[in-house]
């Protein structure tokens, strides 16, 4: 019976920490990760699929329009991963910067 008073002792011990880290630690965590990750994702989809389309297409007026769009999106995640300069310096050129 004491053994089930420990185990269960402890198991509300650690879900008042858990609940506490959650309380404190607010969404920031969380929103950190999924803007690294997303940041991440963006940048492999541009320098794979992005640029190269670009630099097959013939329409110029779509080329620019796509650069001048994708560009400081793709900028913007420079601050939760590392900084995309060199997708942005093909983007910014082909959107006539």
């Amino acid at each position: 019976m004491q053994e089930f008073r420990k185990t269960v002792s402890r198991f509300r011990s650690a879900m008042v920490v858990i609940g506490a880290s959650l309380v404190l630690g607010g969404c920031s965590v969380v929103n950190n990760m999924v803007y690294k990750t997303t940041g991440d994702v963006m940048k492999g989809f541009s320098r794979n699929h992005t640029v190269p389309y670009l630099m097959q297409s013939d329409d110029l007026a779509m080329g620019c329009s796509m650069s001048e769009a994708t560009a400081p999106l793709l900028m913007s995640f420079g601050r939760v991963t590392s900084e995309p300069d060199q997708l942005a310096v093909v983007l910014y050129l082909s959107a006539g910067h």
